[in-house]
């Protein structure tokens, strides 16, 4: 086989190759979507509305939500504290603090500390 026929033989070749990924490509490149364009402020504030409406999301859920919240931790704190009060306390009388100084230190009237001796020796 001579060089030019050797070429040609190279070329067809080449060609036989490259063609299908040519097509393959130009295919892929035509099924790319449109870009999107760019959203108004107004029209993603728009959707943001109708999405929370349709989940219940509110201003005033939210609020709501914040309250009850707030509530549940306030009353938790709350327990917690007068649950380390009375802690405090017992501790206090053990150690053998009269009954004005654990009131004092405590906030705990002397009525509820005689209820907590009382329910204490139960």
């Amino acid at each position: 086989m001579s060089l030019p026929e050797l070429l040609l033989v190279c070329a067809a070749a080449l060609t036989l190759v490259s063609l299908p990924i040519l097509l393959v490509l130009s295919l892929r490149q035509s099924t790319f979507p449109e870009p999107v364009p760019p959203m108004e402020e107004t029209d993603i504030e728009r959707i943001a509305a109708m999405l929370s409406e349709r989940l219940g999301i509110t201003d005033k859920a939210s609020i709501h939500n914040l309250t009850t919240r707030i509530e549940e931790m306030r009353a938790d704190f709350d327990w917690l504290v007068s649950d380390r009060m009375i802690e405090q306390a017992i501790e206090m009388a053990r150690l053998g603090q009269p009954m004005g100084a654990i009131s004092q230190n405590t906030g705990i009237s002397e009525d509820e500390l005689i209820a907590i001796q009382r329910l204490r020796r139960h």
